[in-house]
């Protein structure tokens, strides 16, 4: 079709995490999979060389034996310990011991099988998560049988290596190692050695279950050897509690500190005398040295880099005895003061040039760096995070590799890596307590976290001047050249740890960073995920938003910044589900067009786009779709912690899905032979099962993806709804065959006979939370509820659907029972009497195939063959917000997720589609198909004084009380009148409501029930157009088309005596007290406003004069002094209210009859409704319009009333709809265009789906900053 056309298929791979902040992309089968660290091998040369020393020759040695000792101990010795833990001080020796003790053990005896060197410098040595991982790769290595039983694990779960601890203990270690051959043979015995402890972040995670596994003799034949510091969470590790008081140590322990100090003293000579034999100094010179270095082997270590120079350069001997010394003149100094010793290194360093005080600070700078960055760093990059400009001066990267080269005692720089490291973990310790200058570790991390927000300003389009978007990155011959060359070793740094550095900073400091923070995220966000993209860094990308937003939940104040995240992350997950995530142009052409970028991210694409078919969308805010073709999603369901879906689909399969992402994790689970139908997690979130037309139950393993039990196949039909008990002991069944089935969960073998009641096929069931009964549902049209432990049926069936019931569940309280019908129907049980709980739900157009309850119990969620879902509340029945319609075939299935902010579909469209819906649900309450709200126009609307509650008034006879937070209503509709109701108002204290109506009467309602308070005020001859409270709550005004009266609002009599007349029989169209209570304004159709006193209902001035038209509304300001006038003659007037004076110029900008106004409730703006479909704000003082129009209704507006804290305006429209303002985002929202960078001219997406062979075809040009992606074409086929 076109010249440059090529065949395209996208492989499934995926993404996976290595070696701590490494990644890697679709590695090959075998042990390559459980992605070990190298690095912390005992043995390896990755540039950490000179930090892992032996002990010199002759040095060390009854520490040495002791240990041999213990390792040549027979297993089968009872009392023998699998465990073996050498416990230190800083500087005791531990490694250079565990080094020597490797040797020993590789060279001489033949038995060291696998080693962890854990290290705070080196990420992958410090991440828990690798520990398990990297042990078992390398007992694999030694050990071909269990090589072959882990790789059987492998191909089960590749992602096994990412599960907790315990659990890679159990199904990497302790379940294949229990299957080998000759598992008790003395010649199998082999150590396992894990040195440093103390250095591995979480390391207890790991320690707590291993230690376990040693002490229950889980793991015969293997012996472990630890070491670590003394710390209190490692020991904890060691230990059993037995009582409140008594505790076992589970391994032998040895405490290196606890050596004689005689012993010490003389292998710390030995090392001493053979490190500087060169300098030939006298035994009174390397005794004073010795002593010196008390019991710390590190002291004396770091004694002999400062007298020698460190790694690479060698001091003269000359400079060497001049160090030599200088030490010996502090032989007076306490022995093992390594904080002395510390602190006169770097003084002798830093002062040794004559540095000025600019200088000093500069040199601490990169000092806190080093020790303050996530991994370490070439001398260049600390350079450039430290904000020294290369281009102007040359040897800045110099200032930091001299001092690290003064500071060689401590520091050194790789050879192979040219990273910088430390020698000892106890100088960083050091440099945070030093008191001389202080170390602010949150400063020092809001300082680095500004730097990378600044060089992460180099993040730009195209970044790595990608030519073509028909070549996936993996194939771009040199895209690790233009990686290197395009974002380099800092920016790449600046990507993946810019957040590390944010959580580290005190939330006192975040008001610094926020602005910055939100700045980089709307104008680089998308430029970060598309290098996060080109590094292969997804995972880490979407790990780094996880924790943002973790972190943003917990503050009120950062709303702003939650929704921006939020925004991206959809972004994000939508890019990294797709089938084009390997290919990062794509990012651009095919997912950006359709995501709605509404918060003015950078780049902003116009949406001139020509639209066949769509590889991905968003069809509603905050909603990403993920194609799910060629196959249909049956069944969800939410891990407990929210971090998985499993999906029971139509192609046989079930599937596990990170949530976050979208993306799947590991293989399908293979084994059903036709549709899965239902699926469910266990609650601890380590089982599913799964129920299938195949007519099996089967369980897998959630961790490993392995079924662990012979699938149940009690029932003779296919199988429609499957649960599990919630001590996950037991599963039921529903069936085809009309019959439910209980079964054990852990044998899979039927329990009991099958329970029999149901005529037809039994469409769902579902376990009580407290697991003693089961509820289910069936095309028979009732619900029954039976007890678990006995199969019989509890009570009557539960009758009220007119047609088939296809789904049922438990609220969290086991209190109600929800169900769903092919009737349109969702209704509420009391689960305990089986009678239903209000009227049904009504609002579906079509079948209703599911419905669930939230996890706080308050709402239903529920979808249907009319392509949407609709939310309720539990509690009053009424539906909340508008139906989510985002899908174009029928809902299959539908959760909320354990933390209620997001809601997860699956659709007959071959979709799953992900809506957060943690930021409320729009409320319209008009005639949109299927709400719940007025269905006809409404007329009057007023906020609560609290500003809690809106109450309204509609053509359809109702007033009506909504939530104004969450725009739910709160009771049933207030019903009583029997014609339009025309006015309402709310009293002081927001306890009552009065309404007034064209029956001719005036109704008072209690706002917490809904009911009404005694008999109608009845009185008056014509409609009632307006009504109102007295500011003190005792008295109610109404007026009609020719009258006013006052009525007592507790007894309902007329007060005043004689009505208030006057109005020449025309119309009155609105009242109001003033804020005293003593006066009332009336706006009359015969072109006044009238004023009268309240009490005596005499009239106190003339008319307010001046209108061409009729006045349609009068609202007094706050302080009483002004009045407020809306008019047919589309303005707005001002008047004073004591001299009847209009207060400058009419206010014009409505373009037809103005219905109403009101003042904010401090009295500088005033809003104003018309029928021209507009709200309008003006400012009370000057006249003038504030902001552009609110514009939305489709018909005229009716009614508006501010908000009690002058935020926010409610408006009520005849197009039945309420609407609710935030009067300070909606005001004057300006050019949405304004960020207008990329363009692009035509495009046609068609799905790509295998089955119907359709294709992607578009034609582009694409251009920022002279990156180019020039006409383009492609013809994706399969």
């Amino acid at each position: 079709m076109f010249s440059q056309a090529h065949n395209f298929h996208i492989s499934g791979g995926q993404f996976n995490n290595v070696q701590g902040n490494q990644y890697q992309y679709n590695m090959g089968s075998g042990l390559d999979k459980l992605n070990p660290s190298y690095q912390a091998f005992f043995d390896t040369d990755m540039g950490v060389e000179l930090s892992r020393s032996f002990c010199t020759r002759g040095t060390r040695t009854e520490v040495l034996d002791r240990i041999l000792a213990w390792v040549t101990e027979s297993n089968l010795n009872d009392n023998h310990s699998g465990g073996y833990w050498m416990s230190g001080m800083a500087g005791t020796g531990k490694t250079t011991v565990t080094m020597s003790l490797c040797k020993e053990l590789k060279e001489t005896h033949g038995i060291l099988a696998a080693t962890f060197f854990c290290s705070r410098q080196i990420p992958e040595c410090q991440d828990y998560k690798l520990v398990i991982p990297t042990l078992v790769y390398q007992l694999a290595m030694f050990f071909p049988d269990f090589s072959a039983l882990v790789q059987n694990v492998l191909d089960g779960d590749v992602h096994v290596m990412h599960k907790k601890s315990s659990e890679q203990i159990q199904k990497l270690l302790i379940e294949p190692w229990g299957m080998q051959k000759d598992l008790h043979s003395p010649m199998r015995m082999v150590v396992v050695v894990i040195d440093a402890l103390d250095e591995c972040n979480g390391i207890e995670s790991v320690l707590g279950p291993l230690v376990s596994a040693i002490q229950n003799k889980k793991l015969t034949g293997l012996k472990f050897f630890f070491t670590s510091r003394p710390e209190q969470v490692i020991e904890e590790g060691m230990i059993t509690k037995i009582t409140s008081t008594q505790e076992i140590l589970q391994v032998d322990e040895f405490v290196l500190h606890q050596v004689e100090y005689n012993l010490v003293q003389r292998d710390i000579h030995t090392y001493i005398t053979d490190e500087l034999h060169d300098l030939a100094l006298s035994q009174e010179q390397l005794k004073t040295l010795t002593n010196l270095s008390g019991k710390l082997f590190i002291y004396a270590a770091t004694v002999i880099k400062s007298i020698k120079g460190g790694s690479g350069i060698r001091r003269s001997r000359t400079r060497q005895k001049e160090r030599v010394k200088s030490f010996l003149r502090q032989e007076n100094n306490t022995p093992e003061d390594l904080s002395k010793l510390y602190a006169g290194i770097l003084e002798s360093a830093i002062a040794k040039e004559e540095p000025s005080p600019s200088e000093v600070l500069e040199n601490w700078k990169i000092i806190h760096t080093i020790i303050s960055v996530g991994e370490p760093l070439t001398c260049y990059a600390i350079t450039q995070l430290l904000g020294m400009n290369l281009e102007d001066d040359d040897n800045d990267n110099d200032i930091v590799e001299n001092l690290i080269q003064r500071l060689q005692a401590v520091f050194y720089i790789s050879k192979s890596t040219n990273l910088v490291f430390t020698f000892h973990a106890s100088f960083p310790d050091f440099i945070m307590q030093y008191d001389q200058v202080v170390y602010n570790a949150s400063i020092q991390h809001l300082d680095l976290t500004f730097s990378c927000f600044t060089i992460m300003e180099k993040l730009r389009f195209n970044i790595c001047n990608l030519h073509s978007s028909l070549i996936a990155d993996s194939e771009v011959k040199d895209l690790n050249e233009r990686v290197a060359e395009n974002i380099g070793e800092t920016l790449k740094y600046c990507c993946q740890f810019w957040n590390y550095h944010f959580l580290k900073c005190s939330q006192s400091s975040y008001e610094e960073v926020l602005g910055k923070l939100e700045l980089f995220l709307k104008q680089k966000g998308i430029y970060w995920i598309e290098a996060m993209s080109v590094m292969k860094l997804l995972p880490r990308c979407g790990e780094i938003i996880t924790l943002l937003l973790k972190e943003i939940v917990t503050s009120q104040q950062m709303n702003t910044l939650k929704a921006l995240v939020e925004h991206l992350q959809s972004l994000l997950i939508q890019f990294a589900s797709s089938e084009v995530k390997d290919m990062t142009p794509h990012l651009y052409l095919s997912i950006i067009p359709f995501w709605q970028n509404n918060l003015g991210c950078i780049p902003y694409i116009h949406k001139s786009v020509k639209i066949e078919h769509q590889v991905g969308n968003w069809h509603a805010q905050d909603t990403v779709t993920i194609n799910t073709s060629p196959f249909i999603v049956h069944s969800l369901d939410f891990a407990p912690d929210g971090t998985k879906l499993v999906l029971g689909c139509s192609d046989s399969t079930v599937r596990i899905w990170d949530a976050s992402t979208g993306v799947q994790i590991g293989d399908s689970l293979q084994g059903h032979t036709r549709t899965v139908n239902s699926v469910a997690f266990s609650s601890d979130g380590t089982r599913i099962v799964s129920g299938s037309d195949d007519e099996t139950v089967r369980v897998w393993d959630a961790g490993t993806g392995v079924q662990i039990c012979e699938p149940f196949k009690g029932h003779g039909r296919y199988i429609n709804a499957v649960a599990i008990s919630p001590n996950g002991t037991k599963i039921v069944s529903g069936s085809d065959d009309n019959a439910i089935q209980i079964c054990d969960a852990q044998s899979g073998t039927q329990i009991g006979n099958p329970l029999q009641g149901h005529d037809l096929k039994v469409s769902s069931v579902a376990f009580s939370p407290d697991g003693g009964k089961i509820v289910s549902g069936s095309l028979d049209r009732t619900i029954r509820i039976w007890d678990t432990n006995s199969g019989v049926q509890v009570g009557n069936p539960l009758l009220g659907h007119s047609q088939h019931v296809t789904s049922v569940a438990f609220s969290p309280d086991g209190k109600r029972i929800v169900s769903a019908s092919h009737d349109k129907t969702v209704r509420i049980w009391d689960a305990i009497t089986g009678f239903q709980i209000g009227s049904a739900l009504e609002g579906h157009e079509s079948y209703i195939h599911t419905a669930t309850i939230s996890p706080d119990g308050t709402k239903v969620v529920s979808g249907s063959s009319d392509s949407t879902i609709r939310i309720w509340d539990i509690s009053t029945g009424l539906q909340i917000g508008d139906p989510l319609n985002f899908h174009d075939k029928g809902v299959a299935a539908v959760v909320f997720s354990p933390d209620q902010t997001n809601i997860v579909s699956s659709s007959y469209d071959e979709t799953v589609r992900i809506c957060n819906i943690s930021g409320g649900i729009q409320f319209l309450t008009g005639s949109t198909p299927g709400l719940q709200g007025h269905n006809d126009a409404v007329n009057s609307v007023a906020f609560s004084p609290d500003g809690t509650t809106i109450v309204s008034g509609s053509h359809d006879k109702t007033v009506r009380i909504w939530d104004a937070a969450t725009c739910v209503q709160v009771v049933n509709p207030l019903k009583g009148h029997e014609n339009f109701v025309t006015t309402v108002s709310f009293s002081p204290d927001g306890g009552r409501i009065v309404s007034g109506s064209w029956d001719k009467t005036v109704r008072i309602w209690d706002v917490r029930t809904g009911t009404e308070i005694g008999a109608p005020l009845v009185g008056h001859e014509t409609h009632i157009e307006s009504v109102a409270f007295s500011p003190d709550g005792t008295k109610v005004v109404s007026a009609s088309w020719d009258i006013v009266k006052i009525w007592d609002s507790k007894t309902g009599h007329q007060l005043v005596g004689d009505i208030l007349k006057g109005h020449n029989n025309s119309r009155v169209n609105s009242v109001s007290f003033s804020p005293d209570g003593t006066l009332i304004a009336c706006a009359c159709k015969d072109k006044t406003v009238k004023i009268w006193n309240a009490s005596t209902g005499v009239k106190v001035t003339a008319p307010l004069p001046n209108y061409n038209n009729g006045v349609n509304s009068v609202a007094f300001s706050p302080d009483g002094k002004q009045i407020a006038s809306g008019s047919d003659d589309k303005t707005v007037r001002i008047w004073d209210a004591s001299t009847c004076v209009q207060l400058g110029n009419s206010l014009q900008g409505h373009d037809y009859i103005v219905t109403s106004v009101a003042f904010s409730p401090d009295g500088r703006r005033i809003v104003s409704g018309s029928l021209d479909r507009t709200i309008r704000i003006w400012d009370a003082n000057t006249g003038a319009q504030v902001g552009a129009p609110l514009q939305g209704h489709e018909a005229g507006v009716k009614a508006v009333a501010f908000l009690s804290d002058g935020t926010k305006v409610v408006s009520a429209s005849w197009d039945s709809t309420i609407r609710v303002w935030d009067i300070f985002s909606d005001i004057d929202k300006g050019d949405t265009l304004k960020y207008d960078y990329m363009s692009i001219v035509s495009i046609a997406f068609s799905q790509i789906s295998p089955a119907n062979g359709s294709h992607i075809v578009y034609d582009y040009s694409m251009t920022e900053v002279g990156n180019t992606f020039l006409n383009q074409t492609a013809h994706i086929s399969h």
